[in-house]
């Protein structure tokens, strides 16, 4: 399963698995080939989520069951970053950031824990709903 997913010079970098692969392409393509196999794209997937669960801005991105993408840097910005909800196993509030572990004990340290509790909030409204 996919741990985050960053750009970095306009280069999608994939972390599964503490491997990181580099896809030269923008991220909005890559997602797209991802959702192919559901017969959706990026932009109708993300509309269809703000609609149904009554979002505004920053949605968090459905792939599949095991894939729900909070949004920490929105793919519409320079540096796009988004992690994977189901590859945290916890997170710790560090003065204003939060270090999240992931499944396979890496760490990563987020600059602003109220924006990552929010995304958390929302992924959490739509696995209850």
């Amino acid at each position: 399963m996919i741990d985050y997913i960053k750009v970095v010079d306009y280069k999608i970098h994939v972390i599964e698995n503490q491997k990181t692969k580099i896809y030269d392409e923008a991220f909005t393509k890559y997602f797209n080939r991802l959702l192919n196999k559901y017969l959706v794209n990026l932009s109708s997937r993300e509309r269809l989520t703000k609609r149904r669960y009554g979002f505004e801005n920053k949605v968090p991105l459905i792939l599949d069951d095991n894939h729900i993408f909070l949004c920490i840097k929105s793919y519409r910005l320079y540096e796009a970053f988004y992690i994977n909800y189901f590859q945290i196993i916890d997170w710790k509030k560090i003065n204003k950031g939060v270090v999240v572990t992931f499944s396979e004990n890496h760490c990563l340290y987020l600059e602003s824990y109220i924006s990552f509790i929010k995304q958390i909030k929302k992924v959490d409204h739509i696995l209850n709903n």
